[in-house]
């Protein structure tokens, strides 16, 4: 645990002029309330851990997490569509689903890559959590996409450890701001649609960390790689402050420190930049996220009582009412605080001023991405914040963004399409079954799920204990047109059967199971037409599989 000297209670921070009875009574006196305070500390933690935990899927496990939106799916790249298990979370999605598809491919290699994200350069240009996820994932991509979704909450239990230097468990006061700055809506909405925000903020807290402990280099370096996760993080090199121009050796120690800070983000830039690939998809593009100060923030005012003219929903109108007032007044009241000694208010004073220039698109919707971008200036707000009674009013309001965190949080789930689908029968006991390649993502209704072929597919079935041989797979089909489908395995073929535009009576195969992954093989004798509005090749869908042993 670190404790900042001037936050230590009197027993940690003694002098060797007080007397040894005089420490041991402190040590008595404030104790328990530390037991307390940390016990508090621990609940907060333990559930947030808690609740992600619980959110596991048991066919896609977290890998619905990025939100893979509909719009979006039939420029995504093959590796990623057939192999990687993702689920359709809405219609349009959101960031997420494109770092993700990074994530299989980091090094953008593959040019099915660079066309699937909505703005090849914006998203490019942040590979490092892209690169952590491979890297765990050992390279499949089912488990690098779980791995991605995964991670967010990994760098939050390291944020939480971290943030105890500044906000160790000895009041109510510190207690207060560190669940504050841990639910606070940004974070939480990191963690929920595994985004980057989360994970830099770690890197930048641990940066400032670094350089409090007098590492200066060793935290450039950890805002370097910072600055790979997310741009906009090398703001915090801020907290190097300003030398006198007098001053030319502390001055070329700046620039060198700020060198080792740009150097990673501006090779890998530049890296991209020698990307040859045909086409990069520029699909909805980053405009509207810059503008003339405050203007962007003006905007969504105006959107907000243009929506409650229109009625919108009285839950939504006071979300996004608190989301609006809440952020800039830890932004104003930050910039009045005037610390510029200190680390924090560097870094939270620089996304501060930041903020004034981010444009309309990071302030609309219910809460806008604003919250996450000035993750940053939530920290030095809560860190810094004056412990008295004139300012205890600022600091609730201002972390009004924080019961938007918290409700989040206790409301957190997948989306109902997801929870309705059905499981086949008997994966939990005997066997197990994954789509492979071929497959489009889930679909459903109330009563129904189905993938889509695009012609030919791939199931893997296995057996989880000695003595399974067979399996029964059931299910209903559908095609485009109507064609002949064969089911097979390595050895030949096991069934075949004709399937037309409406939905097929069940089907049932005998499948032969050996030890170890068997691949069925389904298999269209036309090739996928062209369907009207889908830019999708759609051959045949299987809907509402069952699998038993026989």
């Amino acid at each position: 645990m670190f404790i900042a000297n001037s936050r230590m209670p009197g027993f940690l921070n003694h002098h060797h002029s007080e007397k040894p009875t005089q420490n041991l009574a402190m040590m008595r006196k404030i104790q328990p309330r530390v037991i307390y305070y940390s016990t508090i500390y621990v609940a907060a933690v333990v559930l947030m851990v808690s609740v992600f935990l619980s959110q596991s899927l048991p066919i896609y496990g977290f890998r619905w997490l990025p939100n893979f939106g509909a719009t979006f799916e039939h420029h995504m790249s093959k590796a990623f569509m057939t192999q990687a298990g993702h689920a359709l979370g809405s219609q349009s999605g959101y960031d997420g689903q494109f770092y993700a598809q990074l994530a299989i491919d980091p090094l953008v290699q593959n040019p099915e890559t660079a066309n699937a994200f909505d703005d090849f350069e914006f998203r490019a240009r942040r590979p490092l959590f892209a690169m952590t996820a491979y890297a765990a994932g050992g390279g499949d991509p089912g488990a690098v996409l779980q791995a991605y979704s995964f991670q967010n909450i990994v760098f939050w239990l390291i944020l939480a450890g971290v943030l105890l230097r500044w906000l160790p468990p000895i009041s109510w006061q510190n207690l207060f701001r560190y669940v504050a700055i841990l639910y606070s809506i940004g974070l939480v909405a990191s963690i929920q649609q595994a985004l980057l925000d989360g994970p830099a903020l770690t890197l930048i807290a641990m940066g400032v960390l670094l350089a409090e402990l007098r590492r200066p280099w060793l935290s450039a370096m950890m805002l370097g790689f910072a600055g790979l996760g997310k741009e906009t993080s090398i703001l915090a090199s801020s907290l190097f402050g300003f030398p006198k121009l007098s001053d030319p050796k502390q001055l070329l120690l700046l620039i060198l420190k700020l060198g080792i800070v740009v150097l990673p983000l501006a090779l890998w830039m530049s890296y991209i930049s020698l990307i040859e690939h045909s086409t990069r998809s520029t699909l909805l593009g980053s405009r509207f996220n810059f503008d003339w100060p405050l203007l962007g923030w003006w905007a969504g005012v105006q959107t907000l009582i243009n929506k409650i003219q229109d009625g919108q929903p009285l839950v939504l109108s006071v979300t996004t009412t608190i989301f609006l007032i809440a952020l800039p007044a830890q932004v104003v009241a930050l910039l009045l605080m005037r610390q510029v000694s200190n680390l924090w208010w560097r870094v939270g004073a620089t996304f501060a001023v930041f903020s004034f220039f981010i444009g309309y698109a990071t302030w609309e919707g219910v809460v806008g991405s604003a919250a996450r971008i000035c993750m940053p200036v939530t920290v030095a707000f809560n860190i810094l914040a004056p412990r008295t009674k004139k300012w205890l009013g600022v600091l609730i309001v201002g972390n009004m963004l924080s019961v938007l965190g918290l409700h989040a949080v206790m409301s957190f789930g997948p989306p109902q399409h997801l929870l309705a689908a059905p499981i086949p029968h008997g994966l939990s006991a005997a066997l197990g079954m994954e789509w492979k390649t071929g497959w489009y993502s889930m679909e459903s209704n109330d009563q129904n799920y189905w993938h889509w072929s695009s012609g030919v597919s791939e199931i893997e079935v296995w057996p989880k204990r000695l003595g399974v041989t067979h399996a029964v797979l059931r299910f209903r089909t559908r095609a485009v047109q109507p064609m002949e489908i064969t089911v097979a395995t390595q050895n030949g073929p096991l069934f075949r059967f004709g399937s037309g535009v409406e939905h097929s009576e069940e089907i049932e195969v005998l499948v032969p199971l050996h030890a170890g992954a068997n691949t069925l093989y389904f298999r269209s004798n036309t090739p996928a037409p062209d369907v009207p509005g889908d830019e999708r090749p759609l051959s045949f869908m299987l809907m509402n599989p069952t699998l038993r042993t026989k």
